[in-house]
């Protein structure tokens, strides 16, 4: 498109110049003169014939009354109608237009407009010759001579339709990625030095602004701590202008000022030039915090109460292998939990007891959840027999667990003090 611009220009200004030398030959009384201006006129018209032939834009030629005076190669390879049968009639009721009588009206009306002097331009369609439709950019402009009369009006068509489908395409894109966006129930933000260039309205409800407020403010507006602000900076940009993305977790504050924990992700648009901005992904995280704190609180009591315990908490697999072992075992038992584990709980069980601890197990493990209690003698690290009690309860169903629970505790004491008694 540019290269035809580039020569229709050139062929203008060309075709002026030699209107003005044979314009100055006229009026020169050398003899000669008269058939330099008829060189340079044919000249001239010879480089138009050829632009205007050789051109891949649809061209055409009306007369003052809009009749088709001539059109070129490309305006007659969209239809298979012979040129004669045209020439010389409204150039509204060509074949390019004979599928459309709204197309016809906005011909006729440009026409009228170009011969007050208007360059006209507007989009139109056509069908080609394979019955595709096609969108076209087309213009008349008025052809003046010197004294500034019209003398005719060209036409010119583009054929846009590839760009008006790509825009069209990039449109329809643009739109469906948007509302996707706008769906999103995390917040997106496009950020430019830290400054938010647009967000989605997930971003904004999570930290409790209306939509309108958010563009164009500092990021340190929802961070806690400027301790935060700085890291996140420093180490996030670091990081996505290597090429790398970045993920961080961050306190943040709401509007209100009520504190959230957030999930922060970035990533560089164009890793080679910071001034396109990044994109971040937010996300409230507040309840898996809590959650985890929480966990990780009952967690520290639960250890803190087995530790202090006088009980032994042995966690055993189908195969009745001790997988973990808590609590007071070296103190009832002289063994380390590390040398215990891994071990089968029936091997330093007393001989007398082990088949009936085996058909107690085979019990436990026919049934979910269920609890069974006993005694029996465990064989101390120094070679005594230690009297014992405990409850086992089959948790093989419970996902988190996945164990046979075994809960034991020393009962000589017990057992001496129900001797004295009786």
């Amino acid at each position: 498109m540019e290269k035809d611009i580039l020569e229709r220009r050139e062929m203008e200004e060309e075709i002026l110049r030699l209107r003005d030398e044979i314009e100055s030959l006229r009026r020169s009384s050398i003899p000669e003169s008269a058939k330099v201006a008829d060189d340079l006129r044919e000249y001239g018209e010879a480089m138009f014939r050829t632009i205007y032939k050789q051109s891949q834009h649809l061209a055409a030629i009306l007369d003052l009354k809009g009749m088709l005076k001539h059109a070129n190669k490309a305006a007659w390879s969209f239809t298979l109608q012979a040129p004669e049968n045209f020439k010389g009639k409204p150039f509204w009721e060509a074949p390019w237009w004979a599928h459309s009588a709204l197309e016809q009206e906005k011909l006729r009306d440009g026409i009228k407009r170009a011969v007050n002097g208007e360059l006209v331009r507007f989009d139109t369609n056509i069908y080609d010759v394979d019955g595709i439709l096609r969108y076209i950019d087309f213009s008349i402009k008025p052809v003046r001579n010197d004294s500034g009369r019209i003398l005719c009006l060209i036409t010119e068509a583009q054929d846009i339709t590839e760009r008006k489908l790509a825009l069209e395409q990039s449109v329809q894109l643009a739109g469906e990625q948007r509302a996707i966006l706008y769906a999103l129930r995390i917040g997106l933000c496009h950020v430019k030095n830290r400054i938010l260039q647009w967000i989605n309205p997930a971003f904004a409800a999570m930290f409790g602004y209306d939509f309108d407020e958010l563009k164009g403010v500092n990021s340190s507006l929802f961070y806690s701590s400027e301790e935060d602000f700085l890291r996140v900076g420093k180490e996030g940009y670091a990081q996505i202008y290597d090429s790398r993305a970045y993920w961080t977790e961050a306190s943040m504050k709401k509007k209100s000022g009520e504190s959230i924990w957030c999930a922060i992700s970035g990533q560089a648009i164009n890793p080679l030039n910071a001034d396109e901005g990044s994109i971040w992904v937010v996300q409230d995280i507040t309840d898996r915090r809590n959650a985890e704190d929480a966990l990780r609180v009952s967690e520290e009591r639960f250890k803190l109460m087995v530790k202090y315990s006088n009980d032994i908490i042995t966690l055993l697999d189908a195969e009745s292998i001790q997988e973990s072992i808590l609590g007071s075992v070296e103190k009832i038992l002289g063994y380390r939990p590390e040398e215990l584990t891994g071990t089968n709980v029936l091997a330093l069980v007393h001989p007398d007891d082990v088949e009936r601890l085996k058909d107690i197990f085979d019990d436990l493990l026919g049934k979910d959840s269920l609890t069974i209690r006993t005694e029996f003698r465990y064989k101390h690290k120094d070679g005594r027999w230690i009297p014992m009690e405990a409850v086992g309860t089959n948790l093989m169903g419970n996902a988190s667990i996945h164990s046979i629970v075994l809960n034991t505790r020393d009962i000589s004491e017990r057992n001496r003090l129900q001797d004295q008694i009786g």
